[in-house]
């Protein structure tokens, strides 16, 4: 046995056995057994500790230590008292001064677990199962498959394909294959299956539902059995659950139904044709173009710059253009011919018509050739098939005219001329005065008190004033004046004449001068040319007188004077 130490202190110790204790001279060591068992300790108070096995435990002067048994198993805990347990298969306990910890087996399966508890537990073919410390967990198989639970009762179920079921704690969920087809499912049994192509059907509660492909078309149908049915193109079918549907293509052309069997049908353009379960319809184009026609085939056409043409069912129509021009045919052929400005042409089937122009002059013609023309101002001219006519101006004078040339000629005033197809004629002004002349020539002229000059063709004439006296005349020169006494004197064209007052005295006097004056009791003066005469009382007496101046006086009891004395005074 041997102790041997150097000048600096340091020492090494050997028994008989071959032990020794080797010391340094800052005071570090190793002792070894004679088994090969030893203790290394450096001078801070670290240390190796060695069996036979080459089990060891080594130990840092804060406390930490490895603890290593002669498998391999070890374990390792650092002051704080974390630690890493090890056994010799590899497997080991790993934890944190805060308990938290990775237990790892030697076929790599672990579980790690925080000091909260939560956890991740994993096998040796990559399947785990990881738990927070609120209870939620993800549990995954080591092809990948995976259940995803949280702590109220939801969770995600993967499988290994890609394949899920994600159910939350109402227990609606969403099943998806690896294809990515799915079944969204809610608590109250509403639910969405999605196929991998993109189909789907999403159903509501009440029984709703939408189907869609993966083209993008779909049906739509709600629980009354109403349903939209649209194809990838967006063309669609809307139906509700009376029957009614509108179907439209995905050029935007559509059809539209009621349940009556109504339709409006539509193209892409925006014509149209609308029909009701009548058989009633609307056709219009994208300009605006339109035939609407009721189930009496009765018909409205109209073009797009508001032209139409409008037909009953008895064939009558009313065709407009733009300008609102417009022709309207009643069945039996009758028409009005309208165009922009007002002006018309009324025709019925007979032929009879009006035409108007825009100012409201107008001509009315019949189906025999008889018309009205009508100016603007009132003006008119109105004559019938034989060619009679009344020509008036807007003032409201007139010319009346027959085919046979008779006329009646009247200004505004109410004068008037008329003429007879002989030329018979009544000229009479707006007094009422007057002058009737025939076609020899003969005239009746009155004025307006009711004087008048009647006149005939041969020039007799009867002159006449308002009080009713009057001279006729004959074309020889004779004439017979009367006053309005009834008082006259009658000349012949001789010079001959009765002249008789009112009270019936008259003055009888031949063109020689011979004379005959009778007074209204009888008594009477008859005078020759000569000068003689005879001078009668209303008794009968007389006095008669020859040119001699020679007389013979009677009274009318018969005695007489005969004088042939002239200068005789029988007085």
């Amino acid at each position: 046995a041997s102790i041997e130490t150097d000048h600096h202190g340091a020492s090494i110790e050997t028994d008989h056995h071959e032990a020794s204790k080797e010391t340094d001279h800052h005071g570090a060591s190793i002792e070894t057994d004679h088994h090969g068992a030893s203790i290394e300790t450096d001078h801070h108070g670290d240390s190796i500790e060695t069996d036979h096995h080459e089990a060891s435990v080594e130990t840092d002067h804060h406390g930490a230590s490895i603890e290593t048994d002669h498998h391999g198993a070890s374990i390792e805990t650092d002051h704080h008292e974390a630690s890493i347990e090890t056994d010799h298969h590899g497997a080991s306990i790993d934890t944190d001064h805060h308990e938290d910890s990775i237990e790892t087996d030697h076929h790599g399966a672990s579980t790690e677990t925080d000091h909260h508890g939560a956890s991740i537990e994993t096998d040796h073919h990559g399947s785990s199962i990881e738990t927070d410390h609120h209870g939620d967990s993800i549990e995954t198989d080591h092809h990948g498959a995976s259940i995803e639970t949280d702590h109220h009762g939801a969770s995600i179920e993967t499988d290994h394909h890609g394949a899920s079921i994600d159910t939350d704690h109402h227990e609606d969920s969403i099943e998806t294959d690896h294809h990515g087809a799915s079944t969204e499912t809610d608590h109250h049994g509403a639910s969405i299956e999605t196929d991998h192509h993109g189909s789907s059907i999403e159903t509501d509660h009440h029984g709703d539902s939408i189907e869609t492909d993966h083209h993008g078309a779909s049906i739509e149908t709600d629980h009354h059995g109403a349903s939209i049915e649209t194809d990838h193109h967006e063309a669609s079918k809307e139906t509700d659950h009376h029957g009614a549907s509108t179907e439209t293509d995905h050029h935007g052309a559509s059809i539209e139904t009621d349940h009556h069997g109504s339709s409006i049908e539509t193209d892409h353009h925006g014509d149209s044709i609308e029909t009701d379960h009548h058989g009633a319809s609307i056709e219009t184009d994208h300009h605006g173009a339109s035939i609407e026609t009721d189930h009496h085939e009765a018909s409205k056409e109209t073009d797009h710059h508001g032209a139409s043409t409008e037909t009953d069912h008895h064939g009558a129509s009313i065709e407009t253009d733009h300008h609102g021009s417009s022709i309207e045919t009643d069945h039996h052929g009758d028409s009005i011919e309208t165009d922009h400005h007002g002006a018309s042409i009324e025709t019925d089937h007979h032929e009879d018509s009006i035409e108007t122009d825009h100012h409201g002059a107008s001509t009315e013609t019949d189906h025999h050739g008889a018309s009205i023309e009508t100016d603007h101002h009132g003006s008119s001219i109105e004559t019938d098939h034989h060619g009679d006519s009344i020509e008036t101006d807007h003032h409201g004078a007139s010319i009346e005219t027959d085919h046979h040339g008779a006329s009646i000629e009247t200004d505004h005033h109410g004068a008037s001329i008329d003429t007879d197809h002989h030329e018979d004629s009544i000229e009479t002004d707006h007094h009422g005065a007057s002058t009737e002349t025939d076609h020899h020539g003969a005239s009746i002229e009155t004025d307006h008190h009711g004087s008048s000059i009647e006149t005939d063709h041969h020039g007799d004439s009867i002159e006449t004033d308002h009080h009713g006296a009057s001279i006729e005349t004959d074309h020889h020169g004779a004439s017979i004046e009367t006053d309005h006494h009834e008082a006259s004197k009658e000349t012949d064209h001789h010079g001959a004449s009765i002249e008789t007052d009112h009270h019936e005295d008259s003055i009888e006097t031949d063109h020689h001068g011979a004379s005959i004056e009778t007074d209204h009791h009888g008594a009477s003066i008859e005078t020759d040319h000569h000068g003689a005469s005879i001078e009668t009382d209303h008794h009968g007496a007389s006095i008669e007188t020859d040119h001699h101046e020679a007389s013979k006086e009677t009274d009318h009891h018969g005695a007489s004077i005969d004088t042939e004395t002239p200068w005789l005074d029988y007085t």
